[in-house]
C-alpha cells in the first residue's frame, strides 16, 4: 500500500504542474483590463463562498440562523415599536430590541432584584420617562425615597404635572387618605390599614371607628380627617360624647368604661398625626393631591422613606394601597363613562415595606380600572410572611416578570421554576479514561434524547450583571415556545434614557 502511494505521488505533482502552466498560459493572453476583471470576479467569488460557508457551516452562522428562526416566531408586538408600548432594552442573545405593549403591561409587572441590581434606575425610571413622553400620568409609591429618584423625576416631568408627597418634609403637599367614598368605605379602608394583635380589640376598634365616622358625617356632611379622629379619641369624655346617644347617661357611662379597649386604635391614629404629619395628612382647604389626577397626565409621587419610621410607612403604605383599591373598585360605577380606560402606570418601589392582603385584591381587579401595577422588591422572603398563598397569587397575576441579579438561593429557585422549562436535545457520549477528564477520549458511541432545562437557570439569575435581567412576558399568543417568551435584556443606562426635560 505504501509503495502504491509513493508511485502515485510524482503523477499528482506532474498533473498539478501542467495545470499551473495552463493557467499561466491563459493569464499571459489577457489584457490588463481582463486581468482586473478576473481579479474582481475571483475575489467576489471567494467572498461569496466564504459567506456561504459562514452561514451554513460555522458555529456563529448556525447560531444566527437559530436566532432568526426564534425572532420570526415571536409576536410582532414584542419586537415592533408602536405608540402604545415602552422600550425595555436589547436582548443580549437575539440582538433585537424588545418592547412591552400596553395590553400586556396592563396585566402587571413583577420586578425582583437585590440592592444595586438596577430595579429603580434601569427599569422603573426608564419606564416612567417613556410614560411622561406619551402624556401618561402615573402613581408612584416609593418606600426607599432616595433623593436621586425625585431629582430624576424633576428632570423629566413638567413642574405643573409633578405632585410630590414627602413624608419627611413639613412643607410637602397635603394628601387626605380618608376623604373619598362613603363613611363606611373610608372607615373600612383605614381600619384594614392598621395592625391588630388580638381579635377582641380589633372588633372593638372597628365598631368605634364606624361610630365616630357616622357621628362626624352627620355633623359636618363629610368624612373626618385623621386629626378629627385623633380629637375624638383623645380621652374618654370626647370618645363617649361621639358614640353615646344624646342625653343617655347610661350609654355614655358604658362607652367611658370601654375607652381602654380602643387605646390601640388611638395610638395608631396619633402616630399619623404627630408633628408635621397632622398638616400633610389632614390638609385644610382645597384638595392638594388626588389620585384621580393621574388620569389627566399628572405624576403623583409618594416619598415614604421606610428607614425613618418603618411602622409609620407600613400603615401609610397600606392606606395608599387601600385607596388604590377604592379607585379601582369605583372606576365603573358611572355607566355614562363606560369607555376605554386610559392606562395609569402605578409603581410600588420596594413595596415589601407595606405589602398586605389588600394588595392581592388590588392586583386581581386593577386592570379593569386601567391601573398597570409595577411592583419591585428584593426577595421572595419579603412577601412570604404576609399570608399563605400571597406570593403565589401576585406571581400568578403578573404577566411580566423582570428578574435582575438576586443573591437569595430560594428566590433564584422560585423564579426559575416560575419561568418554566424548555425541551432540548441532550447528547451523551461514551469516553475512555473517564477518571482523568483531561485524558478522556470519545469512542464514538452515545445517545440523543429529549430533556428539560430551565428557561432561566438559578445560577444565571444569581450572576446577572447590573442592569441586565431575565424577563418573562406572557403574551398569550400561540407559538412554538408556548404562550410566553423569555429574554435576557440589557436595560438602558439611566443617563441614556433620562437626560432631558420633557416639554
Amino acid at each position: 500500500m505504501e509503495n502504491s502511494t509513493r508511485d502515485e505521488g510524482p503523477l499528482y505533482l506532474t498533473i498539478f504542474g501542467i495545470c499551473l502552466l495552463e493557467v499561466y498560459s491563459f493569464y499571459t493572453t489577457l489584457t490588463p483590463a481582463e486581468v482586473t476583471l478576473l481579479g474582481i470576479t475571483s475575489c467576489s467569488g471567494l467572498i461569496i463562498l466564504g459567506a456561504i460557508f459562514y452561514h451554513f457551516f460555522s458555529k456563529q452562522g448556525r447560531e444566527r440562523r437559530k436566532n432568526l428562526k426564534i425572532i420570526k416566531t415571536l409576536p410582532k408586538s414584542l419586537v415592533t415599536q408602536t405608540e402604545n408600548c415602552v422600550r425595555m432594552g436589547v436582548d443580549k442573545d437575539l440582538g433585537v430590541e424588545i418592547y412591552l405593549p400596553d395590553h400586556i403591561r396592563s396585566r402587571h409587572t413583577h420586578i425582583l432584584g437585590a440592592t444595586g441590581s438596577g430595579k429603580t434606575e434601569s427599569v422603573i425610571l426608564n419606564f416612567i420617562k417613556q410614560d411622561v413622553k406619551r402624556g401618561l400620568g402615573s402613581i408612584i409609591l416609593d418606600a426607599k425615597g432616595d433623593q436621586s429618584f425625585i431629582k430624576e423625576l424633576e428632570s423629566v416631568v413638567p413642574a405643573d404635572k409633578l405632585k410630590v408627597f414627602d413624608l419627611a418634609d413639613p412643607g410637602s403637599l397635603g394628601y387626605d387618605p380618608l376623604c373619598n367614598g362613603s363613611p363606611l368605605e373610608s372607615a373600612q379602608r383605614l381600619f384594614s390599614s392598621l395592625e391588630w394583635s388580638e381579635e377582641y380589640y380589633k372588633s372593638k376598634a372597628l365598631s368605634a371607628l364606624q361610630g365616630i365616622y357616622q357621628y362626624h358625617y352627620e355633623l359636618e356632611d363629610k368624612n373626618p380627617q385623621l386629626e378629627d379622629l385623633s380629637h375624638y379619641l383623645e380621652d374618654s369624655e370626647r370618645y363617649s360624647a361621639a358614640l353615646a346617644k344624646r342625653d343617655d347617661k347610661e350609654s355614655k357611662s358604658t362607652y367611658k368604661r370601654e375607652y381602654n379597649d380602643v387605646l390601640g386604635l388611638r395610638d395608631q391614629i396619633n402616630l399619623l398625626c404627630r408633628g408635621h404629619l397632622g398638616s400633610i395628612l389632614s390638609p385644610k382647604g382645597s384638595v392638594q393631591i388626588n389620585l384621580e389626577d393621574s388620569k389627566n397626565g399628572n405624576v403623583i409621587y409618594f416619598r415614604l422613606q421606610s428607614l425613618i419610621s418603618p411602622q409609620l410607612v407600613s400603615i401609610l403604605g397600606r392606606l395608599l394601597i387601600n385607596n388604590l383599591n377604592f379607585l379601582a373598585g369605583t372606576a365603573h360605577r358611572d355607566e355614562s363613562k363606560a369607555k376605554e380606560v386610559k392606562l395609569i402606570p402605578t409603581y410600588l418601589d420596594e413595596f415589601a415595606s407595606f405589602a398586605c392582603l389588600e394588595f392581592a385584591d388590588l392586583i386581581s381587579k386593577a386592570r379593569s380600572a386601567g391601573l398597570a401595577l409595577h411592583f419591585s422588591h428584593q426577595s421572595i422572603g419579603d412577601l412570604s410572611e404576609v399570608s399563605k398563598g400571597f406570593l403565589n397569587k401576585i406571581t400568578d397575576n403578573s404577566a411580566t416578570k423582570i428578574v435582575l441579579r438576586i443573591n437569595d438561593p430560594d428566590s433564584a429557585e422560585f423564579m426559575s421554576r416560575s419561568f418554566g422549562t424548555k425541551i432540548y436535545q441532550k447528547i451523551t457520549q461514551r469516553v475512555t479514561n473517564s477518571k482523568e477528564a483531561e485524558r478522556a477520549e470519545s469512542v464514538g458511541e452515545g445517545t440523543v434524547r429529549e430533556a428539560h432545562q430551565y428557561r432561566a437557570p438559578p445560577d444565571l439569575l444569581k450572576t446577572l450583571p447590573t442592569g441586565t435581567g431575565s424577563v418573562l412576558i406572557a403574551h398569550g399568543e400561540e407559538n412554538e415556545e408556548g404562550a410566553s417568551a423569555v429574554f435576557k435584556i440589557k436595560f438602558p443606562k439611566l443617563e441614556e434614557k433620562i437626560n432631558e426635560k420633557v416639554d
